[in-house]
């Protein structure tokens, strides 16, 4: 088991204790992650420009660091995956927002899952079966 119960490995780091350059603390923090844990959380947290102080500013990402670090993140007290649920609310907003639509940036779940089945059939040659299964 690893520290802290985490299902993966988190490297030594506090982002939130940086005050300047936020959004590069935080990018770094997560390629460390990711290569941390390469079979597990390879490529998860995309290529997000943290960086972008027009978009992001280090005020906002701190506060936004805080708010999430005062709550207890867990399959217990998010059961019905409401961090999945405000992730596609947030794209959605940031589509709505620079003009784009939400499909654009994220490709949600069941569709995910619909097209993942529909190419299986096609590449295997067999007969269609359910993409819930």
């Amino acid at each position: 088991m690893f520290p802290q119960n985490y299902r993966f490995q988190i490297p030594a780091g506090d982002v939130r204790a940086v005050t300047t350059n936020v959004g590069q603390a935080l990018q770094t923090l997560m390629c460390a992650i990711e290569r941390a844990n390469p079979e597990t959380l390879c490529g998860v947290f995309g290529d997000v420009r943290w960086t972008n102080k027009d978009w992001l500013s280090d005020a906002m990402l701190r506060d936004q660091i805080e708010h999430f670090s005062s709550l207890a993140l867990t399959i217990d007290n998010l059961p019905e995956d409401e961090l999945g649920q405000g992730y596609e609310y947030l794209i959605k907003k940031f589509a709505d927002d620079f003009g784009h639509t939400a499909v654009e940036l994220y490709t949600n779940a069941p569709w995910s899952t619909c097209a993942a089945a529909a190419r299986s059939v096609a590449t295997s040659g067999s007969s269609a079966r359910s993409a819930t299964s």
